[in-house]
């Protein structure tokens, strides 16, 4: 290999240490380069001096103490090893660079070809440079973080293409990324180096419309894969549901809340009334068969439960409520900050809220190890006050992808929300307790391994209470309501950030009320159930999305939370149970790196079996 490959990496190296440790912690740097004639300038029709002085002249507007050394000698060469590793990095069939705005999905990719260096220890190296912000490295918990630090240490191998950016790029500028490769697994950036490079021009892209058609994604959009069912583990379960990228070995994996109330192992699929049970919320892990289209479910293939179903809330869930709540959803989080583990958060639904706290607000929130180990919690969402209440969150928890939670949430990252139609006031029009509609809250996840407080939230989404004029007791839904065809019985259980690319939308799945809001019992006459409370019969399974861009102006408050409605509904003829159905569905969650999105269907099964299935769609 000539010098000059090996000035270009000691260049890199230099710069790119500078430009993390920031200009205000650099010392001066001299650039010193050694070489032949190409790298002393000779034949250089501009008479700038070569391929260093045009670097130096690129480096100093940002830079202006760098300075420049030309050692070089016209003539001078080492020999190139028989076959060096050929590090690749690129974006389809582009390599070099591309241009895209900032609200295209950019895809880089990288390949390598050990050549004679096969199995030879090294370090790897996947590296971005943003405009004007510190370097990322991907570390090997495949996350980008401020630091220079090799995603692998391993022997050199050959590869084709593996995917390792897969993102919006929100900041307009230069983006650089680099792949590297060197021969030493020691956890040093130094030469010998062999690297590749790609460039991602990113210009501003045109604002976006809210309620523009062309960004929002429908259900023509999505293709369906087919179904396989749980175990029976999750009989009567299945509320929540997220993917874990790391499980299966590599494969990944989703995490299923297994019975819906807290639950004792030696009292299986009962709720935990008896004060003497030790009752925790439970989760399991299952492998993803490949789904198949059949028109019986019984016929579809079986998930299998890796492990054991595991405790993940120490008893916090059964500590606040035993009887009249359900673990209703559960969302994998890498770890962050100063945490050392991974984190699974919990929510919980106080489905008898009124009963069991009067109108107080109460916490939904809790946080554990993903072994279900150092369970802390209860954490309310938001601070104690109006419009934050227990009763608009714990229903289903999803994340948010980075970009969008940069643009509209203040880089808030989970969300939770809730349809409960009953105030906590006796105003005619309220936003104080619940909601008369489907509701939306981000919060920052903890950084910490023993947090405190409330999660910091802020509102995305949520209607005013207009009690009894919208879905009062035995009368139907009016014009009063901010949701039009809202009833006390709706139940949403799943929701997503779905996004292809190209289209994007905030999806949740849930079971809707489609009659009068009758209070009551026999009198109501619900083929459902008979039990005293409210019944909106018939009933079906809804997936209602909504456009992300009207969200985030809430978010950003340039817009009433009540304001803003699902642009179009969808009921999925690829669930087994059509039409009107005394079953509710269950969790719902989307894995942006496949495109894949999962949804549970509650409720199958002869008698009161409840078992479940997983759908699943592709969105790419």
């Amino acid at each position: 290999m000539k010098k000059i490959h090996f000035l270009l990496a000691l260049v890199l190296v230099q710069c790119l240490c500078c430009l993390y440790a920031g200009t205000a912690m650099c010392q001066p740097i001299t650039l010193v380069t050694l070489g032949d004639s190409l790298t002393a300038g000779d034949g250089d029709s501009t008479g700038n001096g070569g391929y260093p002085s045009r670097l130096l002249s690129l480096l100093t507007p940002d830079y202006p103490d760098f300075t420049l050394s030309k050692l070089a000698i016209s003539g001078d060469t080492t020999p190139d090893p028989v076959s060096p590793p050929i590090p690749m990095i690129f974006s389809g069939a582009d390599a070099g660079s591309i241009s895209v705005t900032t609200s295209q999905t950019v895809t880089i990719s990288v390949s390598l070809d050990a050549g004679s260096m096969l199995n030879t220890p090294g370090d790897w190296w996947l590296i971005h440079v943003p405009p004007k912000s510190p370097v990322l490295s991907l570390t090997g918990d495949l996350r980008w973080q401020e630091t220079l630090t090799p995603v692998l240490s391993i022997p050199l191998v050959s590869f084709q293409k593996i995917p390792i950016f897969s993102n919006i790029l929100p900041a307009p500028g230069t983006h650089l990324f680099f792949f590297a490769v060197d021969d030493n697994a020691d956890g040093r950036l130094e030469a010998p180096l062999w690297f590749d490079g790609f460039t991602v021009q990113v210009s501003e892209a045109a604002p976006v419309v809210p309620g523009d058609d062309t960004e929002r994604l429908m259900p023509r959009h999505l293709n369906y894969k087919g179904a396989f069912q749980l175990p029976d583990d999750f009989n009567w379960g299945a509320r929540g549901l997220t993917y874990y990228p790391a499980g299966d070995a590599g494969a990944g994996s989703l995490l299923v809340t297994g019975f819906q109330a807290p639950s004792s192992p030696e009292h299986p699929l009962e709720p935990c009334w008896n004060p003497e049970w030790n009752c925790h919320a439970y989760y399991g892990q299952v492998r993803i068969p490949t789904p198949v289209v059949d028109a019986d479910w019984e016929n579809l293939p079986r998930a299998a439960l890796l492990g054991q179903m595991t405790s993940f809330d120490q008893g916090l869930v059964a500590d606040m409520e035993r009887e009249y709540v359900f673990v209703s959803d559960i969302a994998y989080v890498p770890k962050s900050g100063t945490q050392t583990r991974d984190k699974i958060y919990g929510a919980a639904d106080f489905w008898y809220a009124a009963g069991t706290f009067g109108e107080d607000s109460f916490p939904t929130i809790w946080m554990a190890d993903l072994n279900g180990a150092n369970a802390w919690g209860m954490f309310h969402v938001g601070p104690d006050a109006d419009p934050y209440h227990g009763r608009k969150t714990g229903s289903y928890l999803f994340s948010a992808p980075q970009w969008y939670a940069d643009r509209y949430l203040g880089g808030r990252t989970l969300v939770t929300g809730r349809s409960r139609g009953t105030p906590a006031d006796l105003e005619p029009i309220t936003t104080n307790g619940g909601s008369q509609g489907p509701t939306l809250f981000a919060f920052h996840p903890f950084a910490s391994e023993n947090p405190a407080g409330n999660l910091d939230a802020l509102p995305m989404l949520y209607y005013r209470v207009k009690f009894p004029g919208c879905a009062g007791p035995d009368i139907g839904p009016t014009d009063a309501c901010d949701y039009p065809g809202f009833t006390m019985c709706d139940d949403w259980t799943g929701g997503a950030f779905v996004d292809d690319g190209e289209r994007r939308a905030v999806m949740l799945l849930g079971y809707k009320g489609l009659g009068n809001n009758c209070y009551g019992g026999d009198a109501c006459n619900n083929p459902c159930s008979d039990g005293q409370g409210y019944h909106c019969n018939p009933y079906e399974r809804q997936v209602i999305f909504y456009d992300v861009h009207e969200l985030g102006a809430i978010a950003r408050q340039e817009r009433d939370p009540w304001s803003v409605l699902p642009y179009t509904v969808w009921r999925p003829e690829e669930f087994y149970i059509q039409g009107h159905t005394c079953w509710n569905a269950g969790g719902m969650t989307f894995h942006p790196a496949s495109g894949r999105l999962f949804m549970v269907e509650r409720g199958l099964g002869e008698g009161e079996t409840n078992a479940a299935v997983v759908h699943v769609w592709s969105v790419q």
